[in-house]
């Protein structure tokens, strides 16, 4: 299997990983997973059943929903190889974001609310652009 992951957002930059997950009938093929995202490539190799490949993609397009502005999605592709020879490959589309629970009682109403906050930098607090995040949120009484 294929996971992507956001682990870090900033304005400047996007920390994200590829997880690739293989089963293997033998340890003694020496596979990897040509990875890429857009126009960022790298090479995994593979040892054991699972290995991660880190990635800095520079001044990210974020993920929105459609409600809240134009969304990107970029192309990840990761193709499994033995030597010259292509086993398998994934491709999907995928998008840069983080989501926030917010847990803590909303002051101007009564009772319990939780909040999942699409953030615009991806930090609770961290300065970015507030009427996104005012469009962003999202409130649920519990």
């Amino acid at each position: 299997g294929v996971h992507f992951f956001t682990l870090d957002l900033r304005p400047e930059r996007a920390c994200v990983a590829v997880r690739v997950e293989v089963e293997r009938f033998s340890e003694d093929v020496e596979l990897t997973a040509d990875i890429s995202l857009d126009d960022l490539r790298t090479n995994l190799p593979l040892r054991g059943a699972e290995s991660t490949a880190y990635l800095t993609v520079d001044e990210p397009r974020l993920w929105w929903t459609h409600e809240l502005g134009e969304p990107h999605l970029y192309d990840l592709r990761v193709s499994l190889r033995d030597g010259a020879t292509e086993l398998d490959a994934y491709d999907a589309r995928v998008g840069i974001r983080t989501l926030t629970l917010d847990q803590s009682p909303d002051p101007e109403e009564p009772g319990t609310w939780r909040r999942g906050l699409l953030e615009p930098f991806g930090h609770v607090g961290e300065p970015g652009d507030g009427e996104d995040l005012r469009r962003a949120r999202r409130f649920q009484k519990v």
